[in-house]
């Protein structure tokens, strides 16, 4: 991963990955997959300030995980979307030859 996956807003603190085409699983099925979800690099800790996961981080971890349990089930609802809808994955696995491999190839680096 690099730094260009994540933004930082440095008025408030908040931290957001922001590469949509790995998340989900998707990094599995790379060609060199993604092992880890996400990587808690020496760059991201400085970034947290000098309290780096022990202080506001963690708390607000804290807080989303509880807000999420008490909220699951409005939650699995909305991320059906991405279980039953991929069409775009589809289209390009279901009509991907070997002649049009180079355009799929192309069309996956401009998404990135």
């Amino acid at each position: 991963r690099h730094l260009d996956n994540v933004l930082v807003n440095l008025d408030r603190g908040d931290v957001v990955h922001i590469d949509y085409n790995i998340c989900f699983d998707k990094g599995r099925h790379l060609r060199v997959p993604e092992t880890v979800p996400f990587r808690l690099t020496q760059n991201i800790l400085h970034a947290l300030g000098p309290t780096q996961v022990e202080g506001v981080f963690r708390e607000s971890c804290s807080q989303v995980l509880s807000t999420l349990r008490e909220g699951r089930e409005v939650l699995l609802t909305m991320l059906d979307a991405f279980v039953y809808d991929p069409l775009v994955d589809w289209a390009v696995s279901d009509h991907l030859t070997a002649s049009s491999a180079a355009v799929g190839v192309a069309v996956t680096l401009a998404v990135y």
